[in-house]
């Protein structure tokens, strides 16, 4: 497995991916943006990476791997793992980011509260947090990341069924999985949040709720994939290329 992920580091995937995976986390220092939206665009790199950008395409890695002593579902778990330590960056980075987002955010709204006393001197700093406040903030990272893990495991499921089921086929699982990856992560992240500040005011501040919510999206992912490499590594071993 370890020679079959550094062909996949090497051969199969396209550079450009670490510019979605380095590059789009690092939307989580805009004040006024979703937590969860650079997580969306990490969803882009997929067709890339399962494409290497018509790389992998032009290589036929696919073929080339089945050709390998080795089973077709070690081709998929290769795959996955390469998929899992992407993201593991991705949101690993995030969340180390997420004392500057605060930090940021903070100036932010202090430049904010300037501006609305000018016009209502009652205003305060929680008016002017307020906002800026779009869904879950950056205070809330973990609980974020461990939302948006589960929207992942959703997605690879869909993304990993329709691919290997000929090898070839990415329109149809980009486009639904980024649409159901969206519903599910902006429910607790953005929709919940906006309609009861309570909600998110008490994840922003109890740490230990965002710790379980993260350990509970870990949890789910890993048993999740395990299932995923199991059904699409079924399917693929059936595929006659």
């Amino acid at each position: 497995m370890k020679n079959l992920f550094y062909k996949e580091m090497k051969l199969a995937m396209h550079p450009v991916v670490w510019v979605f995976i380095l590059l789009f986390p690092l939307m989580v220092l805009v004040p006024s943006y979703p937590s969860f939206v650079g997580a969306i665009y990490i969803c882009s790199c997929y067709p890339i990476l399962f494409l290497g950008a018509n790389k992998g395409q032009q290589s036929n890695d696919i073929y080339f791997s089945c050709l390998l002593p080795i089973k077709k579902k070690d081709v998929v778990k290769a795959r996955m793992f390469t998929v899992l330590f992407l993201q593991v960056v991705a949101f690993g980075l995030m969340i180390a980011l997420s004392p500057l987002a605060a930090y940021l955010k903070e100036g932010a709204a202090a430049q904010a509260l300037e501006e609305m006393l000018a016009t209502n001197p009652n205003a305060t700093m929680a008016d002017a947090l307020e906002s800026l406040s779009v869904g879950l903030g950056p205070q809330a990272m973990m609980a974020t990341v461990g939302f948006s893990l589960v929207a992942f495991a959703i997605y690879d499921l869909i993304y990993f069924y329709f691919f290997y089921k000929n090898g070839r086929s990415i329109v149809l699982p980009t486009l639904l999985g980024m649409f159901i990856f969206m519903i599910v992560a902006a429910i607790p992240t953005l929709a919940i949040p906006l309609a009861n500040v309570e909600f998110r005011v008490y994840l922003e501040t109890n740490y230990l709720v965002q710790g379980i919510i993260l350990a509970a999206g870990v949890v789910i992912s890993a048993i999740a994939h395990f299932a995923i490499y199991k059904l699409a590594g079924a399917i693929f071993e059936k595929v006659d290329l």
